[in-house]
């Protein structure tokens, strides 16, 4: 969820896209950041106009020139999906995106400032809040899932991944 992670969505967006019904957006395991609202930005876009070259396809405007998925989306989060990914999921429900599969945030939600010590090391301070539209503060109140999943050792060792498995079905239902 930082500048790294912004270029890579940007470049590969469109591309991994294309030709795809739907997508998987997966936060499990993310830390944070800052990225969550122009992630959002490219994903609720809705076509409003549709354009073309002569003797090809129509494109919507809002593809045409910028990047946009306008595709139905899942989300998979678990506990271990902190701050900016649990800001990410509270907008991608906000928004309607799509479901949410997995399990419950952390709950740590916070936005923090970075000072440089004299010795050349780093401090933070939390310094911002982050709150719903509703004046929930996403501080300590984990985001919820739609469909709850828990992914066990056990999963994770054998090589499965059923909060991925259940994704994608549910997916698949909503585009037939």
């Amino acid at each position: 969820m930082g500048q790294t992670g912004l270029d890579r969505f940007e470049r590969e967006f469109t591309d991994q896209t294309a030709g795809c019904e739907g997508l998987v957006v997966d936060v499990r395991f993310n830390g944070g950041g800052w990225i969550s609202v122009h992630l959002l930005g490219m994903l609720e876009r809705a076509p409003f106009v549709l354009r073309n070259f002569r003797g090809s396809q129509p494109l919507s405007e809002t593809k045409m020139r910028a990047f946009a998925l306008e595709k139905p989306g899942i989300m998979l989060m678990n506990q271990y999906s902190f701050s900016n990914a649990e800001i990410f999921a509270e907008g991608w429900r906000r928004l309607g995106l799509g479901k949410i599969v997995g399990y419950p945030t952390g709950g740590a939600v916070i936005g923090t400032a970075e000072y440089a010590l004299i010795d050349g090391s780093f401090c933070r301070r939390p310094s911002t809040g982050a709150f719903t539209l509703d004046m929930e503060n996403l501080e300590g109140n984990a985001r919820q899932p739609d469909l709850k999943i828990f992914n066990t050792q056990a999963d994770w060792v054998s090589g499965r991944d059923p909060q991925l498995e259940a994704a994608v079905k549910e997916l698949l239902s909503e585009l037939r």
